[in-house]
């Protein structure tokens, strides 16, 4: 059965929306619908294209929460301190950042290859490979990034007032909006299939 996009007026009867507390002080809201009207409804091309682009946004949205994760954990393994030497130096820690770093270009180099793929007119169906196989990476690279950040950071990683907290809590998100890791995994092993 394809999927279809229905469009719902804000204020509509049955239609309520409760604001959340999150970790990340995001702004996030509970919507709950109760035999609503739908205003429009649009086909099924429309819902797998604006899918598709929103699987590249947010990869993109990944790639640079990802990025600056990176970049404030190497900063403060500069100049963060144990045994009279900067974390930064020890082989573990530079390890963990080298694999970040290389996560994060397979999230840049998958992103851009289905960005490429729809900016050329292909169809969400058409660059299915190509969007499995970026936001696979957006979800994996995601996770492991996120947790070497805090890891890296010490007890200031978990700290939620922090900034790599805040890394931390919107690439886990990312992660999971529109199927993790594994479920885009799958799409991309249906597709070679």
């Amino acid at each position: 059965e394809d999927e279809v996009l229905a469009l719902v007026g804000a204020g509509a009867p049955g239609l309520s929306v409760s604001p959340q507390s999150v970790v990340d002080h995001a702004d996030a809201a509970l919507v709950e619908a109760d035999d609503v009207a739908v205003e429009t409804v649009l086909p099924a091309a429309a819902t797998d294209l604006a899918r598709a682009r929103t699987t590249v946004g947010l990869c993109a949205t990944q790639l640079g929460v990802l990025e600056r994760a990176v970049e404030r954990t190497a900063e403060y393994a500069r100049e963060r301190e144990q045994f009279g030497k900067p974390i930064g130096s020890f082989q573990a820690v530079r390890h963990r950042l080298a694999d970040a770093h290389l996560d994060v270009e397979a999230v840049r180099l998958t992103l851009w290859q289905a960005a490429w793929r729809l900016s050329e007119g292909a169809t969400g169906a058409d660059a299915a490979q190509e969007l499995a196989t970026a936001k696979y990476w957006a979800s994996e690279a995601g996770h492991r990034v996120a947790h070497a950040a805090v890891h890296l950071h010490g007890g200031v990683g978990i700290d939620t007032d922090h900034e790599i907290h805040r890394h931390f809590v919107a690439a886990k998100r990312t992660e999971f909006t529109l199927g993790g890791a594994t479920a885009h995994l799958r799409q991309l092993g249906a597709a070679l299939a």
